[in-house]
């Protein structure tokens, strides 16, 4: 019985992580990599080679990702306001380290 007491204390926890936002702002003069490193890369990881995602071809493209940071999802946070320029540096860098199945 304690191990689902303690399972139902974490519920709370994990709702309030879709719910959460991050109100990073770059650099202007940040490039793709250094934001990659200073706000996506504590949960996301390159692999061995380097490779930071698998997208599947319709995700592979600057919109899907734009949307990804600019609304997050369940376990990551939504990033408002992050400027335009700044996403669209930081999605070509992850498309340039992530391969497409």
């Amino acid at each position: 019985m304690k191990p689902l007491k303690h399972g139902l204390l974490l519920i709370p926890l994990a709702l309030t992580a879709c719910s959460h936002q991050n109100d990073y702002s770059p650099a202007p003069d940040a490039n793709g990599e250094q934001i990659f490193k200073q706000v996506c890369s504590d949960c996301h990881k390159p692999d061995a080679n380097g490779i930071i995602y698998t997208l599947k071809k319709e995700q592979a493209n600057t919109d899907y990702i734009r949307k990804q940071i600019k609304q997050g999802s369940f376990m990551m946070p939504k990033f408002p306001n992050m400027p335009d320029e700044a996403i669209k540096k930081v999605s070509q860098f992850v498309l340039a380290h992530s391969k497409t199945n």
